[in-house]
């Protein structure tokens, strides 16, 4: 063997060596996993996040806010006129009706004894009822069977009006839920496409919902309805004694009864009128197509990212199986 030789295979095995050192990792493995799914068939969490125009029927609602605190005397002048309209006929009506911006100037010195809260407390409700009649996020299943037939059921609905805002299941809350019947298709990249269908939404009860959940608590975390948040607001029996010490017609329990009632009454009345959006259901009509994702190489869909509806309106989506 020559000295050349000597060296030759040593050398090479050394070559070989480092080649092997400076080879980049065997992603075989990793190459053979695909993210793309081929299977649809599932159930998913769903989240749409809906936005819509303010309906007509809402804005009278919205501008009770407006008319109680427009006023150069009010909110005091608005809650003395609701108050002589819930008063019974006698002469205490008669008497305070004809010198109602009297009292209601007086009271407005005192409004830090009976109703600091109400002006800001009302334009609050009046901001949170625009806010989850126009934006809300609809929590939903996907059921998709082996051959691609779904059922799209809306079960829920989010109100963004606080931080945390929980999901309000409609079953809790003496409403059922919204189902459409759909098909469910996955292309070679992994796009899931739902066809177009139908979802009818009670949107009176949907807008109903979000004030007495999510807009009440907020202002008023102790009432359970709207008429409880607006008798928070204003300190009734005190300012029944105010008028009634100021006038010498009347008792103060009259007056604070009335004051109550009225309160109640303008509640009455903006439910009437909420209660009214239900002849007007939110119909949409709505197509989707999101990004597929197989998370763990099975095939099967596991995850629905930036998915959006189209049709009657645009909205957003997002799902993930759950089981």
């Amino acid at each position: 063997m020559t000295s050349s030789s000597l060296f030759t295979i040593p050398m090479c095995l050394v070559l070989a060596s480092c080649a092997a050192a400076d080879a980049p990792p065997d992603r075989a493995v990793d190459a053979a996993v695909s993210t793309i799914p081929r299977d649809p068939a599932g159930t998913f969490a769903v989240t749409t996040t809906l936005d819509v125009p303010v309906s007509p029927a809402v804005r009278p609602v919205l501008d009770f806010a407006r008319e109680a605190t427009d006023g150069a005397d009010d909110p005091m002048r608005y809650i003395v006129d609701r108050l002589v309209e819930a008063l019974p006929e006698g002469t205490p009506k008669t008497y305070v009706r004809f010198v109602a911006p009297a009292v209601a100037a007086y009271l407005d010195e005192r409004l830090a004894e009976v109703a600091p809260r109400f002006a800001p407390g009302v334009r609050a409700i009046a901001e949170g009822l625009a806010r989850v009649a126009t934006h809300v996020e609809l929590a939903e299943t996907l059921i998709v069977d082996s051959a691609g037939g779904a059922t799209r059921s809306v079960r829920g609905a989010r109100f963004d009006v606080a931080p945390a805002s929980p999901v309000l299941a409609f079953a809790t809350h003496g409403m059922a839920d919204v189902t459409g019947a759909t098909r469910v298709t996955l292309d070679r990249h992994g796009t899931t496409t739902i066809d177009r269908h139908v979802i009818t939404l009670p949107y009176g009860a949907l807008v109903r919902l979000g004030l007495d959940r999510a807009v009440i608590p907020a202002v008023e975390p102790r009432a359970r309805d709207l008429a409880g948040a607006l008798a928070a607001l204003v300190d009734c029996p005190h300012l029944g004694e105010l008028i009634s010490a100021q006038l010498g017609v009347g008792s103060a329990e009259l007056y604070g009864t009335a004051c109550s009632a009225a309160m109640a009454a303008l509640a009455s009345e903006l439910y009437t009128r909420l209660d009214a959006l239900s002849a007007q259901p939110l119909v949409l009509e709505l197509g989707g197509t999101a990004d597929g994702f197989d998370l763990d190489g099975n095939g099967s869909l596991d995850e629905l990212r930036s998915g959006t509806w189209s049709g009657t309106v645009t909205a957003s989506f997002t799902g993930a199986r759950s089981r």
